[in-house]
């Protein structure tokens, strides 16, 4: 039987370069609670996210995945640049990141710093 945590687990060395990469091109900033992603970051999810919804298919409840406009977000900013594998390590790393503070790995989402009573 598998036990469920919710501590956050240290990053695979393959997610090494992918937060590196992220880093450096202004999609993650390191702050002192972690990992956070940045408005650029997420301006880039907009984008991908309001393209999709143009569609009838990706528009649907069921669809409504978030690797599927992180992985466009990615696609778009890289294009051509980056292996398969290589952007699957950024978007589950994405994925990690932004998911933390809704699994209390970090601050509240919406805050730099998890103050919320400001």
């Amino acid at each position: 039987m598998s036990k469920i945590t919710r501590n956050p687990r240290p990053l695979e060395p393959l997610r090494e370069p992918a937060l590196r990469q992220l880093t450096k091109d202004h999609l993650i900033a390191i702050t002192g609670d972690g990992p956070r992603t940045t408005a650029r970051w997420q301006a880039a999810v907009l984008r991908a996210i309001s393209e999709l919804m143009r569609y009838s298919d990706t528009a649907r409840e069921d669809n409504q995945d978030l690797r599927i406009p992180f992985a466009k977000a990615l696609h778009d900013l890289y294009a051509g640049r980056k292996s398969d594998a290589e952007l699957t390590e950024m978007v589950l790393l994405m994925l990690e990141v932004e998911s933390a503070p809704l699994l209390g790995n970090g601050p509240e989402a919406g805050t730099a710093s998890g103050n919320s009573d400001r």
